[in-house]
């Protein structure tokens, strides 16, 4: 082994790696001097587990059941007893264990995608540009504010469960099986079902793209290799965690995810949470992202942003206060409440469409039905021709809430096909420069440049254009009022809606253009960058 190519091939990643922990170190700065991120939901474990722990330093054993919650109930997903699971101690935040929760996350974030990248072979400084897209995507900055971390934490281990299967089914089987069976377990461990239950449909639809592009390419023994070692990783690392599986699914049928029991044995028996079988669909299906809502992925303030946007003396609200409030009730869409939109950034966008142009390799399409599929399921109770089928018929579907968490899938797919799209312009860039002294050759690169940059112009002119449409004329193709108006009608407080709306239609425009100006400046640069160096 040539020890001086390994260090050259390890450099950049090292760099990288460090230059995650600079970047998160900054952004989570004040956690490093001290202060604590406000838990609302770890406090309340806390709480809950308090008895729990009182009676294990006085008995020195551990109790199976706790009275402190309801009439009582098992203790077994409250506080339980230390995993002996290895995972827990020697996995990518080993080398972080100290720091805070939200600082980890941040950074398994940038990790797991990373990785991804490097699978598709993406050019290290774009894979890692793409990674921070990822670990800043406002889902899981806003997750990890309510305290969800586990749920962010399997979320970050999707890209990297995605990266090996990719490996695996392109020959690379001891790379592709081991971290397979290695980011199966990691994600299992962290205890979110239904993030793991979306990386599961995710795996479905790329296996079975694999399999017929390895069928269609004569590779018959690859993809035997390939679907065995998959399906024993896959295996071996949900196994590792067995233990906590059927503990929770034994716990998991005695609770409301289980089913009504009175439902069970009197089909007229009605309760807004459960059903028969599992949640109530009404109930299950309470935050469901609303169709036109998904704009908000380009466009942060397009649906007014959170419940509680914050705002300057500039906003007609503070005014007609008197400045009493630095915050407003800006969201007027479908959700009961929000704490901010699910914004994936207007440059990924764009990115994400000029990739399904530019992207020769097939892989787009299947990268494009995960995406579909997940803004489907996001939808909920908004697109019932399939979801409520779904949740009558596919197995564990209807123990699952928040049906807008299914968008995780989406901020995985979409900044992968954008950067895709950037490698292909990078590879093409790199095709050109090295055939200038080839004329034929040169010929038939500057028309395929040529169409290469039409293609994106037009997606510009189109994603572009929408932006900047709506921050000309936006609030007069919207109502700018929301379910929340209807409380304010019901509690008398109807005459602050128009003032409201007047904010809303400020926050639209403002959004809408700086989405614009982002999506331009990347536009320009790209086009003048590559015109300056071909």
């Amino acid at each position: 082994m040539n020890l001086n190519k390994l260090i050259q091939d390890i450099k950049p990643h090292a760099i990288i790696i460090l230059a995650f922990f600079l970047v998160g170190y900054i952004y989570y700065k004040e956690t490093f001097n001290g202060k604590i991120h406000k838990e609302d939901d770890v406090t309340q474990g806390l709480l809950k587990g308090s008895e729990l722990k009182k009676y294990t330093d006085e008995d020195g054993n551990f109790p199976g059941w706790t009275n402190s919650i309801f009439s009582g109930m098992p203790s077994t997903l409250i506080k339980g007893k230390p995993s002996g699971n290895y995972l827990k101690s020697y996995n990518y935040l080993t080398p972080v264990s100290g720091t805070s929760f939200p600082f980890r996350i941040l950074f398994l974030s940038f990790i797991g995608f990373y990785i991804l990248m490097n699978a598709f072979k993406v050019k290290p400084l774009y894979g890692a540009l793409a990674a921070i897209a990822y670990g800043f995507a406002t889902y899981s900055i806003s997750s990890v504010e309510a305290a969800h971390y586990t749920k962010v934490e399997a979320m970050a281990l999707m890209p990297a469960i995605l990266a090996s299967l990719h490996w695996l089914f392109n020959g690379r089987y001891f790379l592709g099986g081991i971290t397979l069976a290695f980011n199966m377990g990691m994600q299992v461990y962290y205890f979110h079902y239904q993030i793991t239950f979306y990386t599961i449909i995710c795996l479905l639809v790329m296996g079975l793209y694999y399999l017929f592009a390895l069928i269609k390419e004569g590779k018959t023994k690859q993809l035997l290799i390939a679907t065995l070692i998959s399906v024993i990783s896959v295996g071996a690392g949900v196994s590792s965690n067995i233990t906590k599986i059927i503990t929770t699914s034994k716990f998991a049928d005695n609770t409301m995810r289980g089913g009504n029991d009175m439902a069970k044995v009197d089909t007229s028996y009605n309760q807004k949470e459960t059903g028969k079988n599992g949640l109530n669909r009404d109930y299950a299906f309470d935050w469901s992202y609303g169709k036109a809502e998904t704009f908000t992925l380009l466009i942060p303030g397009f649906y007014g942003g959170s419940s509680a946007e914050p705002i300057t003396e500039k906003s007609k609200f503070y005014e007609a206060t008197e400045g009493r409030y630095d915050q407003a009730p800006l969201y007027f869409g479908d959700l009961t409440f929000t704490s901010g939109p699910i914004y994936i950034g207007a440059i990924i966008v764009f990115l994400f469409f000029m990739g399904m142009v530019v992207v020769k390799d097939n892989i787009k399409w299947p990268l494009l039905i995960i995406t579909i599929i997940s803004f489907i399921l996001g939808w909920g109770k908004h697109f019932p021709l399939v979801n409520n089928f779904l949740f009558d018929h596919l197995p564990y579907f209807n123990k699952f809430r928040t049906p807008m968490m299914a968008f995780c899938i989406a901020q995985v797919t979409m900044p992968l096909v954008g950067f895709l799209g950037i490698k292909t312009l990078y590879e093409n860039w790199k095709l050109s420069k090295a055939a200038k002294a080839k004329a034929d050759t040169q010929t038939s690169l500057k028309l395929d440049d040529e169409k290469i940059w039409k293609q994106i112009t037009y997606t510009f002119y189109i994603v572009g254009g929408f932006c900047l449409l709506m921050a000309l004329m936006g609030p007069s193709f919207m109502e700018l009022e929301g379910a929340v108006d209807k409380e304010y009608k019901a509690g008398g407080s109807g005459n602050i809606i128009p003032i409201l709306k007047e904010d809303r239609a400020s926050l639209l425009k403002k959004d809408c253009l700086r989405s614009f100006i982002f999506i331009a400046a990347v536009f320009i640069y790209m086009f003048t960058g590559t015109s300056n160096e071909s």
